[in-house]
């Protein structure tokens, strides 16, 4: 049997959770599988004899979402970590990773001051994920809000895709306000921390873990939600399958054109300000390209009708 040579695994960020990563990543090297790089939404393994490998997982709060990954500071922080006996392996926004063999001369630890790393870590979780957990949870309850009042309150004949999209929303709803909350309880206890000059705070690996699954779950339920509405609309022949699949290729589309816009971000080095504009002004234009194929896909409908 031919063994695969890499492999994958849904990446969801919680700040106060990623020191379960240190443990899992060991985990993994001794079933013959190292850490090669963290992307947006999946982590990739390469192939390796199994291994004993001691894995340390960071913050560098400094980097913020539409930073240059690889700044001056990052360097910086890295040569620091590598003097301390670690070796650096990837990096995803302000998340940092080495590892160390198991040898003789063990690593020194990265933080000695239990203040000072509560302090890091609440600003890493402030700069890169409070806001956007807060934007995606309101993103999922006005989209189920809008599918809620289109199916209950209009007085037309709304489309299956609308219908089945209403169910549909409720899963990723509910996964981002899980988000939201384990996130903002682990802040407090994290704040509690720093003004007692305690240990940093990890979320439990079993919250950590689910927080992972349900996200894919969450997604899972609305993808079924779609196509079962794409299903039941063309059975009702009162929209071609042509447009509905149509308007799910361009949902993908836009998903890809964020990737690569957050792959620019990564991979070119810009100013903050600069990469802001990247993001904000090639997002919008894909956007505008999306809804106006939206647009001409309800004219369509309604001519029909």
């Amino acid at each position: 049997m031919i063994r695969k040579k890499k492999k994958r695994e849904l990446h969801v960020n919680l700040t106060g959770g990623i020191k379960n990563l240190e443990d899992h990543f060991t985990s993994m090297a001794e079933k013959g599988w190292l850490i090669e790089k963290i992307g947006m939404f999946f982590r990739s393994y390469k192939a390796v004899e199994p291994q004993k490998i001691r894995f340390c997982v960071d913050v560098l709060p400094e980097i913020g979402i539409f930073d240059y990954p690889d700044s001056e500071n990052a360097k910086v922080y890295r040569s620091l970590c590598e003097d301390a006996g670690w070796s650096f392996v990837t990096s995803q926004k302000n998340i940092h990773v080495f590892r160390a063999e198991s040898t003789e001369n063990e690593p020194l630890n990265l933080h000695t001051d239990n203040q000072v790393q509560n302090t890091a870590y609440m600003n890493a979780y402030k700069k890169s994920e409070f806001y956007p957990s807060i934007f995606s949870f309101l993103v999922c309850m006005l989209s189920m809000v809008m599918c809620a009042y289109a199916v209950f309150n209009v007085n037309i004949r709304i489309p299956y895709t609308i219908v089945f999209l209403l169910p549909g929303m409720i899963g990723p709803t509910l996964v981002a306000l899980f988000h939201l909350i384990i996130g903002v309880v682990w802040y407090q206890q994290a704040k509690y921390a720093h003004k007692h000059s305690l240990p940093l705070p990890v979320i439990n690996k079993w919250i950590y873990h689910f927080n992972k699954n349900i996200n894919f779950f969450g997604i899972t339920v609305l993808y079924v939600c779609i196509i079962l509405g794409i299903i039941f609309e063309a059975q009702r022949g009162t929209m071609p399958m042509v447009f509905m699949v149509s308007g799910v290729i361009m949902g993908i589309i836009l998903l890809f054109i964020w990737d690569v816009l957050w792959q620019q971000v990564k991979n070119k080095k810009r100013s903050k300000v600069g990469n802001i504009i990247l993001v904000v002004i090639g997002f919008a234009l894909a956007y505008a390209v999306l809804l106006g194929v939206i647009i001409v896909l309800v004219i369509l409908f309604v001519c029909r009708c």
